[in-house]
């Protein structure tokens, strides 16, 4: 049984984030902006325009990449913020059991089993696992709630065996 906390939510949330954003989409849309800013930039030196113009274009090349991570980052907190007080099950104990069949998972709410099918992937991070049910939505499962590293090391091998992709530390 375990109690998630806001920086939980909120760790969990990034981590989630941060997937989505390595997706190859993302990333050439970020790249092509800031060429088409550095070119802008050289466009404008090149033309000797106002220095206005040259310091707004540099403002962009530097600062555009800067204030997307930020940003993740600051909208991902205050979602997670907003997130935990709203949800019920997220204040109070959670009891999650596993096997080779079935998940169960026992919230304020209500409980579910869930084939481990269900969950598409899985991930570890170095103070939590998530197990996807979509692509921007997952169980976490702090590894304080297991009693040593064994039981850790467990659980890993639980997910290798259940879970068709797996990003795992060992």
């Amino acid at each position: 049984m375990f109690r998630l906390t806001q920086r939980d939510v909120y760790r969990a949330n990034v981590a989630i984030a941060a997937d989505n954003f390595k997706k190859p989409t993302i990333v050439l849309g970020l790249v092509c902006i800031e060429v088409l800013a550095i070119a802008g930039l050289v466009g404008f030196v090149l033309r000797g325009k106002n220095t206005l113009y040259v310091l707004a274009a540099i403002g962009v090349a530097l600062y555009f990449p800067l204030i997307i991570l930020s940003s993740m980052f600051i909208s991902t907190y205050f979602a997670a913020k907003s997130l935990f007080k709203s949800d019920l099950n997220l204040q109070s104990d959670i009891r999650c059991s596993f096997s080779d069949d079935v998940v169960s998972v026992e919230m304020a709410t209500g409980e579910s089993k869930l084939l481990w099918n269900t969950f598409p992937k899985a991930t570890e991070r170095s103070d939590f696992f998530l197990l996807y049910l979509r692509k921007s939505l997952a169980y976490v499962i702090p590894k304080r709630v297991f009693a040593n590293e064994a039981e850790i090391s467990t659980f890993r091998e639980l997910l290798r065996r259940n879970v068709s992709k797996t990003s795992l530390s060992r």
